[in-house]
C-alpha cells in the first residue's frame, strides 16, 4: 500500500520510531505517531489516516481494542494490532 497514512498508536516511543522508521522504507506516509485515545480521536479528525497500527496496552484508561470499538461506532479504518500481551482474553477481545 505505497503512499498509505498510517496512524502509528504505540507507548514505547522507541518501538513507535522503529515502525515509523519501517513504514518510510515501505514509502508510505506515517500521518502521526500517539499514545493515547485522546490524541488518536483528534489525529484521525486532523489526518485522516488509511490505516492504524494499533498497540493493545495504552497509556490512560482506553486500551488498543477499547479504541476502535469507539471508534467503529461511528467510521471504519482498517487496524492491524500489536501486542506483547499472550493472555486468551486479550486475544479473543482482539479478534
Amino acid at each position: 500500500m505505497t503512499n498509505a497514512k498510517v496512524l502509528i498508536v504505540e507507548d514505547d516511543s522507541i518501538i513507535a520510531k522503529d515502525i515509523e522508521k519501517t513504514l518510510l522504507d515501505l514509502k508510505c506516509k506515517v500521518s502521526d505517531i500517539v499514545d493515547n485515545a485522546e490524541d488518536v480521536f483528534k489525529s484521525i479528525e486532523k489526518n485522516e489516516p488509511n490505516i492504524i497500527i494499533m498497540d493493545i496496552t495504552l497509556i490512560g484508561d482506553l486500551n488498543g481494542i477499547d479504541i476502535i470499538e469507539k471508534l467503529y461506532k461511528t467510521r471504519y479504518i482498517p487496524v492491524v494490532y500489536v501486542t506483547a500481551s499472550d493472555e486468551d482474553d486479550v486475544m479473543d477481545r482482539a479478534i
